[in-house]
C-alpha cells in the first residue's frame, strides 16, 4: 500500500470514525430525551393512578355508606308492611291477659289471705331481679317482668277502688 493510499484509507476511517461519533452523540442525546419522556409519562401515569386510587376508595366508603343506607330503609320498608296489631298478635295478647287475670286473682287471693305489704315486695323483688340480670349483662325474663308490672299495677288499683268504697278509709 502507496502512502497516498494509506492517506485516503486513513482519511476515510477518520470521516468514518467521525460520523460513528456524531450518530453516537445523536443516540445518546435521544435515548436521553426519550428517558426524560418515558419518565415524565410514568410520573403523570402513577400520579393518575393514585387519583384514580383515591376517587375509588372513596367511592367504595360512599358505596358501602348507601348500602347500609339502603339496608336501613328496606327495614323501614318491611316495618311499614307488616300490620301493627295483626291477629297473631292480638291473639298472643289475649292469652296474656288471660294468664295476667289469672295470676291477679291469685295475687288478690294470697293478699287477702296474707299480707299486701309481702305481695308487693315479692313484685317489687321480680323488678329488682331483672334489673339485676340486665346490669350483669344477662338477658331479663321480660315476660316475667312486665307480669309483675301489671301486678303490681292491678293491686294499685285495686287498694284505689278500696279506697273509694269505703270512703277514703282502708
Amino acid at each position: 500500500m502507496t502512502p497516498e493510499e494509506r492517506q485516503a484509507l486513513e482519511a476515510r476511517f477518520r470521516e468514518d470514525l467521525a460520523w460513528y461519533e456524531r450518530e453516537l452523540e445523536a443516540c445518546w442525546k435521544q435515548l436521553a430525551e426519550e428517558r426524560t419522556a418515558w419518565q415524565e409519562t410514568k410520573r403523570r401515569l402513577l400520579e393518575g393512578i393514585s387519583r384514580c386510587s383515591h376517587r375509588v376508595r372513596a367511592l367504595e366508603a360512599k358505596g358501602r355508606e348507601r348500602e347500609k343506607e339502603v339496608e336501613a330503609l328496606k327495614r323501614r320498608l318491611e316495618a311499614l308492611d307488616r300490620p301493627a296489631l295483626g291477629e297473631g298478635w292480638l291473639a298472643a295478647l289475649r292469652k296474656e291477659l288471660d294468664h295476667w287475670d289469672q295470676r291477679l286473682v291469685e295475687k288478690v287471693g294470697a293478699v287477702r289471705a296474707g299480707s299486701l305489704e309481702e305481695a308487693l315486695e315479692e313484685l317489687l323483688g321480680m323488678r329488682l331481679e331483672a334489673l339485676r340480670r340486665h346490669l350483669q349483662g344477662e338477658r331479663p325474663d321480660f315476660k316475667a317482668l312486665y307480669t309483675a308490672l301489671v301486678l303490681e299495677w292491678a293491686l294499685w288499683a285495686w287498694l284505689e277502688g278500696e279506697w273509694q268504697t269505703l270512703g277514703n278509709t282502708p
